[in-house]
């Protein structure tokens, strides 16, 4: 498994001699790649969860085999998990100011998607950070701005969970 734009490897595990022609399905497409060495091994970053399978080998000698069954030897699925988003609202609105009066504590309002619970960190421009672990979307985060200052807060990072956690 992997976040969506991450990759990961596949190893081609061959015998006979090199070089191999191998070719492989990718979802429906037809891949085709040259092997120096065994192992052999592939990066991939599929943009959503796909299935690669070995369909056709043949080395250096001509010898070729075509026929394999179904396995986990010869099939991979690499799940690919979508991004989380996170979006912060004050008095349930997206990109608005608001006033608050001395003692007053705002709280920003999360607007999550993707596998939670989530872990959300949100930052000021005064350094500050306030971290809301376990979060479901419409949690808040209690902020604590200075008197008479205007402060601006936003997403610092926000994990999902899945494994591996995306963010």
């Amino acid at each position: 498994s992997i976040c969506f734009g991450n990759t990961t490897q596949l190893t081609f595990e061959l015998t006979g001699q090199s070089p191999w022609n191998i070719e492989y399905l990718a979802g429906f497409v037809t891949e085709d790649t040259v092997a120096n060495a065994s192992p052999f091994t592939i990066t991939v970053g599929p943009n959503f969860t796909t299935t690669y399978r070995l369909t056709n080998v043949s080395d250096g000698n001509g010898c070729t085999e075509a026929a394999f069954p179904i396995s986990d030897s010869t099939e991979a699925t690499v799940t690919v998990f979508q991004l989380p988003t996170a979006e912060l609202r004050i008095n349930g609105i997206f990109g608005t100011s608001a006033n608050y009066c001395d003692g007053e504590q705002p709280a920003l309002q999360l607007q999550l998607s993707g596998n939670g619970p989530f872990d959300v960190v949100v930052e000021d421009d005064l350094g500050n950070l306030y971290t809301r672990n376990g979060a479901v979307n419409g949690d808040t985060i209690q902020v604590n701005p200075p008197l008479s200052q205007s402060v601006r807060y936003w997403i610092n990072s926000v994990a999902d969970n899945n494994n591996p956690s995306c963010n």
